[in-house]
């Protein structure tokens, strides 16, 4: 019997990646808060990523990587999964179930599966376990909003 048990590894900085990241917002003061933390007691939490062809692409973690980038460290603890392209975007959502993710961000994953991915709607709403109407309301905000202003966001 074979068990996969979660991998962690401490990972350079400059081997983590950050492509996803441009599906999150990161407020000043949230970042700062996170600075903070790292400063007063360490990272707690490890990052989740996956391997990708230049690195490591972080899925959850994004604003200790950027206050640990900020506080000039050479390394983090990670744990690593084993996913494709599109789960890794679903994973993303995963880890920011409980509130993490704002209606604006949760629709860039969905335009981003199914512009980039070629997913269908209702494949969207079966891998994240939503209706199709739900996926359609999330893609239309997406769409909705000009590059300017989600630029601002």
């Amino acid at each position: 019997m074979t068990t996969d048990f979660p991998i962690h590894e401490q990972v350079a900085l400059g081997e983590l990646l950050e492509e996803l990241g441009r599906l999150r917002l990161c407020e000043a003061a949230a970042l700062t808060a996170m600075e903070r933390s790292l400063v007063t007691v360490g990272q707690i939490t490890p990052l989740v990523v996956h391997a990708a062809a230049r690195g490591y692409e972080v899925l959850d973690g994004f604003k200790r990587l950027r206050a640990a980038r900020s506080l000039g460290w050479t390394c983090l603890w990670a744990q690593v999964v084993r996913v494709g392209a599109v789960q890794a975007k679903l994973q993303l959502c995963q880890s920011n179930r409980a509130g993490g993710l704002t209606e604006i961000e949760e629709a860039w994953v969905v335009r981003s599966l199914y512009r980039e991915d070629g997913l269908t709607q209702p494949e969207i709403g079966r891998l994240m376990a939503r209706s199709k109407s739900w996926v359609n309301r999330r893609l239309a905000l997406a769409e909705a909003h000009g590059d300017e202003l989600q630029g601002d966001l």
